[in-house]
């Protein structure tokens, strides 16, 4: 899945995450980091970044799991009925 895609589709969830590596931040580029540690650039672009700190507990960690899951489901879904 592309992660500019699921950065977008997150944030309607009304969760914010980052897309690609943290040295490529506010680029839509492959990360050449990301290149380097043997990814292609299919993968580097399918690349987020999650952070999570003190404020946030396990039903936090558990609805941006559960959104992901749901959202690569439907996209999936998106994909065999228009194959």
């Amino acid at each position: 899945m592309d992660g500019k895609n699921l950065v977008i589709q997150l944030d309607m969830h009304g969760i914010g995450i980052s897309f690609g590596a943290a040295c490529a931040s506010g680029t839509t580029k492959t990360s050449n980091m990301l290149i380097d540690m043997g990814l292609s650039e299919q993968e580097a672009l399918s690349t987020v970044r999650i952070s999570f700190g003190k404020i946030h507990n396990h039903n936090d960690i558990k609805f941006v799991v559960e959104s992901i899951n749901d959202i690569y489901k439907k996209s999936k879904k998106k994909e065999m009925e228009n194959a």
